[in-house]
């Protein structure tokens, strides 16, 4: 399927593919000290690094799509959230919520209503996410969207969500 422009809305977000626009709010989130430690290159991201990116990889991609959430109410930055692997019947999903708005229950309604989507769009028959050993945050985050632990991959956790029951409210 190839990427069209795509928006996903919830009872308090609006989820819209990213765009440049969004280049200094997803630099900010994104070189946040206690995030990037946990990425597969763990390193502050520059404006410049983010650009490149987005212009000569993320657009030319029919693979993945990215969303930035923002506050229904307010119109403040969320977070950003993804999806990659659109090809396959196994789905990546990604999740980076602002340190501002973490705890909220932000990235739960945000990663539902993307699996909802996926599941009304593709033939999925499984999700999963990559989530460093040491980010206890984030494994627990997971685990309480019924994504179970399958296997290690390095410094890594596969966690697979087989239960596409899980809701997209």
């Amino acid at each position: 399927m190839k990427r069209s422009s795509s928006h996903i809305q919830t009872g308090r977000l609006w989820l819209r593919q990213i765009d440049e626009t969004d280049a200094e709010y997803i630099v900010k989130t994104r070189s946040d000290e206690s995030v990037y430690q946990y990425f597969f290159d763990p390193k502050k991201l520059s404006l410049e690094e983010h650009m490149e990116w987005y212009m000569n990889m993320y657009i030319s991609s029919d693979d993945r799509i990215d969303w930035v959430a923002i506050d229904d109410e307010d119109g403040t930055f969320i977070g950003v959230y993804g999806i990659k692997g659109m090809d396959s019947n196994e789905i990546e999903v990604s999740y980076i919520t602002s340190s501002e708005k973490a705890h909220k229950g932000y990235a739960t309604e945000a990663v539902n209503a993307i699996i909802g989507w996926c599941r009304a769009h593709f033939d999925v028959n499984a999700f999963f996410v990559r989530i460093h050993k040491d980010n206890e945050g984030s494994i627990r985050f997971a685990r309480s969207i019924g994504f179970k632990e399958i296997e290690r991959e390095g410094s890594f956790l596969r966690m697979i969500l087989e239960d596409l029951n899980v809701s997209s409210e």
